[in-house]
């Protein structure tokens, strides 16, 4: 089926909202995250090709727990580095009803979040970045379960779990930390790397990145497998089966698609501000927040 027969179903309106100390033997990816577990029950299939869903407030990642089959957007709600307790995760089902915008809410007196970008999950543990902290939730009720530091941190942005800890990257201080153990409170830097953003873990338990407009993987705290990608302003990564990597360009306004060491072209255009993406491999559906528009886009993939 072609691209445009494939997404020619109208837009729909929402219903009111890394285990491994040495780079050089990567973890695998958490379990959790690859797909549903033996035993869980089917999810219902939902019919809509494409779903536009408005009513966040700058949404910058979306990630899907296929455990609890939901998809949860991590809204800034102001401003990126602004220390105000008014950040929020959304918690949203795949027809694109929003299940509770503010499902884990800053406001509350016992819920610290100012400005969350990216997320993963560990075990029983959702991990997002909070400008200079990792702060941890309980995936099932949302509660609060503490927070990591990171040294220096400046603007913590994306965030990929393997079965036992987490990769973290720091946008304005150009580095990458490795958090070993996604229960205890410390990270070590693992690589220099200016204006590091997205992250994703393959099949393999690679690490790979994207800053200043290239893309690469980390090993043994080296950048390796370098290469330019066709745009800049390079955000979220999605690892496809099969090998294929999905990149979000705010640049290209549209998330390219290529192998590593082939050339990226454009596999969505015309998305304003595409931030940190989602991948439902249930579904084999993109997730992709609108960072200025206040909107989520699902399309699925072809």
């Amino acid at each position: 089926m072609s691209v445009s027969r494939l997404f020619a179903a109208a837009a729909v309106t929402a219903m009111a909202a890394c285990g491994c100390s040495n780079p050089s033997r990567p973890g695998q990816p958490n379990e959790s995250d690859r797909g549903s577990k033996p035993g869980k029950p089917e999810p219902e299939p939902v019919e809509v090709r494409e779903l536009r869903i408005p009513g966040f407030a700058t949404p910058e990642s979306v990630l899907w727990d296929p455990v609890a089959d939901v998809y949860l957007v991590s809204n800034i709600s102001g401003g990126p580095t602004d220390v105000d307790g008014d950040g929020f995760v959304s918690r949203v089902k795949p027809d694109g009803t929003i299940e509770s915008l503010r499902w884990i809410d800053g406001k509350r007196d016992d819920v610290e979040l100012s400005a969350p970008k990216g997320s993963c999950l560990v075990g029983d543990l959702l991990l997002v970045t909070d400008i200079t902290h990792v702060r941890r939730f309980d995936r099932n009720t949302g509660a609060a379960q503490g927070a990591i530091a990171i040294p220096d941190a400046q603007f913590l942005n994306d965030l990929a779990c393997d079965s036992t800890g987490a990769w973290v990257s720091d946008f304005m201080a150009g580095k990458i930390h490795r958090i070993a153990d996604a229960k205890a409170d410390a990270s070590t830097l693992a690589l220099d790397a200016k204006g590091v953003n997205g992250l994703a873990i393959d099949s393999d338990g690679w690490l790979w990145a994207v800053a200043d407009g290239h893309l690469f993987r980390v090993v043994d705290g080296a950048r390796v497998d370098e290469q330019p990608m066709p745009a800049t302003g390079l955000d979220g990564i999605v690892v496809q089966p099969k090998g294929k990597l999905l990149v979000s360009s705010w640049e290209a306004r549209a998330v390219l698609q290529g192998r590593p060491g082939e050339v990226f072209e454009p596999l969505f255009e015309d998305l304003d501000s595409p931030a940190d993406i989602g991948f439902d491999a249930e579904r084999k559906r993109l997730l992709i927040p609108l960072f200025q528009a206040d909107v989520v886009v699902i399309r699925e993939l072809p």
